[in-house]
């Protein structure tokens, strides 16, 4: 923690990426799943 708050921009953003991202990717696949499968359903 203490290198990123060495860096204060580039490591911030590496650092704030990941966590962020490993929880939108489930959400997102989900998402993506399900509105595939409901969006045809519909039509």
């Amino acid at each position: 923690m203490d290198r990123a708050e060495a860096h204060g921009t580039k490591q911030e953003k590496d650092g704030q990426y990941p966590i962020p991202f490993v929880f939108i990717s489930p959400i997102h696949i989900v998402a993506s799943v399900t509105a595939a499968l409901i969006f045809p359903k519909r039509k």
